[in-house]
């Protein structure tokens, strides 16, 4: 993930957070394919001096951590729909003339959808799109009514602006509001920004749309937005070669990991492309998704992990580096309960992974897993700090850095563990500590280890009934 600035749906102010540490430099990397994305061979990266993360946070001055309490932000008890959940065909109706002409539609279904069910969806699909939306309604409303689970994706002809006031937070996303989940990441080689948000609930009225920046930031419109009545389970984001991909569970399809796509030129949706499922969970479901991608270096392969309601971690990689064959290389795990990470980082130095994932497990830990073409290795990085609570994960070189909400005296903040050494060690240090007071609470954790030019952790603060959007500061 990497560090932007943005706000989301209903949330003030700005908690400006972040730790810079040394990291390394890139270099060249030649070789045979194999499944990260690298061919033999490695960088030359002179890593950081132990103990730099002590030199700003004294471990000696820690609090002392408090109970393991429930937190009350995960999904499984994510706050339900306020009203009764709006069915798509009425959302689609609410559309005024020019919206309705704008938007170009497309509905998905689950697998377990019977032929006719498909048949009348592009049905609806091809009269909405050909101008005829009243008949597409009337349909629309008929197959909802019939219990057929749908999700729908709008790709907008021409980008909408956002609406609402702008403050010094550039506001993404118009006038929707419940904001749970921001993932941003950007393209290289155009420079354009992408923000993936989801809003409402798991249950019910929801949407997940993308966001693009070309200028940095500073102004963004909406080329996609994918909505369901049934909630989203989650979503996550990467940009790889010409695209951005974005992943998602659907409540209309709970078992599947599926995979939606848009040009990293326009922001466009990849209408060709459709969905692809990633893995199938069965019987069980999905409950968090990650993406990777290799683009600071071979730009060419996706990689995508999931956890699963019965604790289990499963991890694939695109084969055909076109985001359509997947082959799973799961590391066998099955503890995995929340907070689930995942960072790229061809083998550099001594380092032999390139994958690295980080969950907070069902045993009380926070893990990070590491994968190299010989197999996987799980390191447990902090030991009682509850199996709910957030955690990101970043690589670079020698570097591994993973943030993780850590239970304090005073409520949750915000702890890492850091290693230099491709994780043979790891150091500790306390990001935001609350004092019970003012700040009551330090959530949400992002890191960023990038380019040798240091690694930035970000966060949300609360305070009292304010939740404060993530920024950048540089100390």
């Amino acid at each position: 993930m990497r560090p932007g600035i943005l706000s989301a749906g209903h949330v003030y102010g700005c908690a400006i957070v972040a730790l810079w540490l040394i990291a390394g430099y890139l270099g060249a990397a030649i070789g045979q394919d194999d499944p990260s994305g690298a061919s033999g061979g490695h960088r030359i990266d002179p890593g950081a001096a132990p103990g730099v993360d002590d030199a700003f946070f004294p471990v000696s001055i820690e609090a002392e951590p408090g109970p393991d309490l429930p937190d009350v932000r995960e999904s499984s008890a994510e706050r339900g729909p306020a009203d009764t959940p709006v069915a798509l065909w009425e959302q689609l109706a609410g559309l005024d003339a020019q919206q309705r002409a704008n938007a170009e539609i497309e509905l998905e279904l689950s697998r377990t959808a019977t032929p006719a069910d498909r048949e009348a969806a592009v049905k609806i699909a091809s009269l909405w799109n050909a101008g005829d939306s009243e008949s597409a309604l009337v349909r629309l409303q008929a197959l909802e009514e019939s219990g057929a689970p749908l999700g729908l994706g709008i790709a907008w002809r021409v980008p909408l602006e956002p609406g609402g006031l702008r403050f010094t937070d550039i506001r993404i996303g118009g006038t929707r509001s419940e904001a749970q989940t921001m993932n941003v990441d950007f393209d290289a080689q155009n420079g354009n920004l992408f923000s993936i948000v989801r809003w409402g609930s798991t249950t019910g009225t929801s949407a997940w749309t993308l966001n693009l920046s070309d200028d940095g930031g500073v102004t963004w419109s909406e080329t996609y937005a994918f909505g369901s009545a049934l909630g989203l389970i989650d979503v996550d984001g990467a940009v790889v070669d010409d695209y951005v991909y974005v992943a998602y569970v659907a409540g209309n399809a709970t078992s599947e990991a599926r995979m939606r796509r848009a040009f990293v030129s326009t922001g466009g949706i990849d209408t060709g492309y459709g969905y692809q499922v990633a893995l199938n969970a069965g019987a069980n479901t999905v409950e968090e998704v990650a993406l990777a991608s290799n683009a600071d270096d071979f730009d060419n392969r996706i990689y995508y992990a999931i956890v699963q309601d019965n604790d289990a971690l499963r991890w694939a990689w695109d084969v055909a580096t076109d985001g359509t064959t997947f082959t799973e290389d799961s590391p066998g795990v099955s503890n995995p309960e929340f907070g689930l990470d995942m960072s790229w980082d061809h083998a550099v130095a001594s380092c032999a992974d390139f994958i690295y994932v980080s969950y907070a497990g069902n045993d009380g830990h926070i893990h990070v897993v590491a994968h190299a073409d010989s197999g996987w290795t799980d390191w447990i990085v902090e030991s009682g700090a509850g199996s709910s609570r957030r955690t990101a994960l970043s690589a670079h070189g020698n570097t591994i850095i993973c943030a993780f909400e850590y239970p304090f005296t005073n409520g949750t903040g915000i702890r890492y563990r850091i290693s230099y050494d491709c994780g043979d060690t790891w150091s500790r240090g306390n990001i935001a500590v609350p004092d019970g007071a003012t700040i009551f609470g330090y959530f949400e954790p992002d890191v960023d280890a990038r380019d040798g030019d240091g690694t930035a952790i970000l966060y949300q603060a609360e305070a009292g009934d304010a939740w404060n959007s993530a920024c950048l500061h540089q100390l």
